[in-house]
């Protein structure tokens, strides 16, 4: 999946790849220091290709996806519900 997102930043913003890895890094990098558990896990798990960090969340970020993260995420940016 990270490779996927490098070749996409890298398109469309004329980056080379190694910038655009170096973009992604830092990005996720970034979001995982603050993010809460599980969903830092979860990325964690992109950055490591897929696979669950030590301590990681159940599901993986497929799970985060279908939703089952998202009542922390609502959290994080407001949500009222």
């Amino acid at each position: 999946m990270i490779e996927e997102i490098v070749n996409e930043v890298s398109a469309k913003t004329g980056l080379s790849p190694e910038q655009a890895q170096a973009a992604v890094m830092a990005v996720m990098g970034f979001l995982q220091s603050r993010l809460p558990e599980p969903i830092s896990g979860m990325l964690a798990g992109v950055v490591n290709g897929g696979q669950p960090a030590a301590g990681g969340a159940e599901g993986g970020i497929e799970s985060l996806l279908e939703g089952k993260g998202m009542s922390v995420l609502g959290g994080l940016f407001g949500s009222k519900s």
